[in-house]
């Protein structure tokens, strides 16, 4: 039996794994960190929850990971 993608189901998984890589971020857990930024990009980009996304704290996430690793 196949589950249906619904938009709730695509929500509660973004915002599990953004949650996620900010937990891993605070663990100095970076790789993991942006594995999780990465699979919330995919849902973003192959299931458009919303038309005009954008996500400035995934986006500061990504430039504190950036400055730790340099």
């Amino acid at each position: 039996m196949h589950k249906k993608i619904t938009k709730s189901f695509l929500n509660r998984e973004y915002n599990f794994f953004k949650n996620k890589a900010k937990s891993y971020f605070l663990k100095k857990q970076y790789k993991k960190s942006l594995d999780c930024i990465s699979y919330t990009a995919y849902i973003a980009e192959n299931f458009p929850i919303n038309n005009n996304f954008c996500d400035d704290e995934l986006e500061e996430l990504l430039e504190k990971i950036g400055e730790k690793l340099l």
